[in-house]
């Protein structure tokens, strides 16, 4: 049987990426509704720049640059952090 990888994890950030509507379009400057900020209160319950120094904040901090590039829609930003990643 096949296990969710771990909450934080470049995995599981792709898993979550990809159940997002291909189309929806977020403002990557607004920490809650930018996909770290929208992760990390998802999963954390409170603002990704608060997860510092460990994997979680560096990769939550990856996720945050690649969505300041246009277009800014989550099927863009799975393609980058899927060829960044794999």
């Amino acid at each position: 049987m096949l296990s969710r990888p771990e909450i934080g994890t470049k995995e599981h950030i792709l898993l979550w990426l990809a159940g997002k509507d291909v189309k929806a379009e977020y403002e990557w400057r607004c920490p809650h509704s930018c996909p770290a900020g929208t992760y990390s209160e998802e999963f954390y319950n409170y603002h990704y720049r608060w997860i510092e120094g460990d994997d979680v904040g560096r990769t939550l901090q990856e996720i945050s640059r690649m969505a300041k590039r246009r277009p800014n829609n989550y099927g863009t930003l799975y393609k980058r952090a899927y060829k960044a990643w794999k």
